[in-house]
């Protein structure tokens, strides 16, 4: 009786584990589902469709779709002994058609599709463990192409299924703050606002721009909060395109003489021409707000130097479209219209323009991205004392800056946030001093065990920066030599035959 107790309760533990398995794997089919679908409506075929004006182009073209769908198996991989693989070896690209395996042989392939993983990766954003232009090595026995193998940034299973949740739950968050805006220039200044809020431009410990992975692909946006301009240049893409406005990365200078190395944005608006959008520029972090200084702009006039300029060797295979000639039509892109009234954004402020109806504007304005107060909206404002002065509300410092916190460490002091007015530089909100915490120490740490024949070392370090703060020699372990051990063999020896002889005497 008990045998059966025991196989009928193993049974149900075998069954109860397999349906949960079941159902992990049933979430995770579904979120891939959505997930997919979030990848491939961030995306664009503007540069794919570019390739295929090319020589040969339709057979890159069939590269690029055949390394779509390797990106897609890829990033929806969660299982650990695939990942290693891919790891391993990266992406491979197998079963290449035997006429684009002849190609290898008439042109500068690997140079071609390098060229392609460029397209590819500025049509989508969001495949954030892609290099721009690298095919690790072709393989070509007996000159037919048979195998490419590409470079990829490594991730954990798990820890790339947490990034993909993140990425899709912001995707969605973000993108429905346009919801019910028919203005492809408004989306652009609501996505403006969120990048601008939710992340600054990182730096390494010289001061220099970041080198880290994140920080030149959106996990910088998604995940840290931190990046360079290739980080708002791809996230900015992903997120317009993903709104329905057509748009994607470029790089280059921002001119040709000073050669300093740029990533921004070409996006087309409801006019159907296309504009430069730079949301990098547009963050100003020692301020605390955004800018739309560079947003929709067709020549060098809200340029930081000459001109910008498209430099890159990708230059005569990644497409760029002629810029709008006019930006004359650009102050309509400003405009909103919500319930026959119009209304202008700026910043964080909204004016109400010259309209017949103005007497039916409500006392709040919800739009799904911000909610205005149009008790006062500021429009009679003068200069009093070096600062802004409303004479409709009497209210003064309208510009408030955002100052950034800090976080004490264990050897410097931090700040809280704080608030100032941007024209007088009064200070609204003080920002205190957060006192520094202080090395939290490990016990010994040995480095080298101690013999009898040299010393040993260790030492302690702090748990939270990892710096070593205390630090010693050990002692050689105690013992006795060979020779006091021989003496002492000898002694012992000698007591004893003493012993026996005395005790036959005796």
């Amino acid at each position: 009786m008990k045998k059966i107790l025991v196989i009928i309760l193993l049974i149900t533990i075998l069954v109860s584990c397999n349906f949960k398995i079941h159902a992990q794997n049933n979430e995770i089919d579904e979120f891939n589902e959505k997930f997919v679908e979030v990848l491939k409506k961030s995306s664009t075929d503007y540069n794919y469709n570019f390739l295929g004006t090319l020589e040969y182009g339709e057979y890159f073209q069939q590269l690029y779709l055949m390394f779509d769908k390797l990106c897609i198996e890829f990033i929806t991989n969660y299982d650990e002994e695939d990942n290693a693989n891919y790891n391993m070896f990266g992406l491979v690209m197998t079963n290449i058609p035997y006429e684009i395996s002849e190609l290898y042989e008439k042109i500068d392939f690997y140079r071609m599709f390098s060229y392609m993983i460029e397209a590819y990766k500025r049509d989508n954003p969001l495949m954030y463990f892609v290099h721009e232009s690298d095919a690790s090595s072709l393989t070509t026995p007996n000159g037919k192409l048979t195998e490419i193998q590409i470079t990829i940034d490594k991730y954990d299973p798990k820890e790339k299924y947490e990034f993909n949740q993140t990425i899709y739950q912001k995707m969605i968050e973000y993108s429905s703050y346009t919801e019910g805006v028919d203005s492809q220039y408004t989306k652009a200044v609501i996505l403006n606002k969120i990048i601008c809020d939710n992340m600054y431009y990182e730096y390494d410990e010289f001061g220099d721009f970041s080198r880290e992975c994140h920080a030149h692909n959106v996990l910088g946006f998604f995940i840290y909060g931190k990046g360079v301009c290739e980080t708002y240049a791809y996230t900015f893409s992903a997120l317009m395109n993903y709104v329905g406005v057509e748009c994607f990365y470029v790089n280059g200078n921002y001119n040709e003489k000073t050669n300093i190395s740029h990533a921004w944005n070409i996006a087309k608006m409801n006019n159907g021409e296309w504009y430069w959008f730079d949301i990098d520029k547009n963050d100003d972090d020692e301020k605390g707000y955004e800018r739309k200084t560079y947003l929709c702009f067709n020549t060098d006039a809200n340029t930081l130097s000459e001109a910008y300029y498209i430099y890159d060797i990708y230059y005569s295979y990644i497409s760029v479209p002629k810029l709008s000639t006019s930006s004359d039509d650009v102050k309509d892109w400003y405009t909103i219209t919500l319930n026959d009234v119009l209304y202008e954004i700026d910043v964080d402020r909204l004016f109400v323009l010259d309209n017949p109806k103005q007497n039916e504007i409500p006392e709040t304005i919800e739009l799904k991205w911000k909610t205005f107060t149009t008790a006062c909206i500021h429009e009679k404002v003068i200069d009093k004392d070096n600062c802004k002065y409303c004479l409709n509300c009497l209210q003064s410092h309208l510009s408030i800056l955002q100052q950034r916190s800090k976080e004490a460490t264990c050897t410097e002091d931090g700040l809280t946030g704080g608030k100032k007015c941007g024209d007088c530089g009064k200070i609204l909100e003080e920002q205190k001093v957060i006192p520094k915490t202080g090395h939290n120490l490990t016990d010994w740490i040995i480095d080298l065990e101690p013999t009898k024949e040299s010393s040993g070392y260790r030492h302690k370090e702090c748990i939270n920066c990892k710096e070593v703060i205390e630090e010693e020699r050990m002692p050689k372990l105690g013992g006795c030599s060979k020779k006091a051990n021989a003496l002492y063999s000898l002694l012992l020896l000698t007591n004893f035959t003493c012993f026996m002889f005395f005790r036959k005497r005796k």
